[in-house]
């Protein structure tokens, strides 16, 4: 193997990683310009340090930064909670934030600004079809 071989993977593996780097610092930057924190509605989980929270309109699935209004979230849910692992309808005012994960690329995360309610006993799928009782 030649020297030269070797820097030109170095440097192509460095180069990869800094286009990364700044690709997601960029991601972080325009998706945090003007975030204003929306009403959400949708299953939240909590389960060994880790939450995610399902948008009951999208379907789509966030983990959850605990940061702001989300231990005041995390009590509704330790209360209510059918189970182990059960998601629990709620309601919160937030925001997606591109942060970077433990492991992996940087990604959306769900931030909660202010929570609002919990829904115990409604699910996505009963918001759905119109069967879920009003909040």
């Amino acid at each position: 193997m030649d020297i030269t071989g070797c820097r030109s993977r170095r440097h192509t593996s460095t180069a990869k990683w800094m286009a990364g780097t700044l690709l997601a610092a960029l991601a972080h930057l325009s998706s945090n310009v003007d975030a204003q924190p929306v009403r959400w509605r949708g299953e939240f989980v909590y389960f060994a340090d880790s939450a995610h929270f399902t948008d009951c309109a999208s379907g789509k699935q966030w983990p959850v930064v605990m940061t702001g209004d989300y231990l005041a979230l995390e009590r509704a849910y330790m209360h209510w909670q059918s189970a182990p692992k059960a998601p629990l309808l709620v309601n919160f005012d937030g925001r997606l934030e591109v942060r970077e994960p433990m492991e992996g690329p940087a990604r959306e995360h769900m931030i909660i600004d202010r929570f609002a309610s919990v829904e115990p006993g409604n699910t996505c799928a009963m918001v759905s079809i119109g069967k879920a009782t009003p909040r």
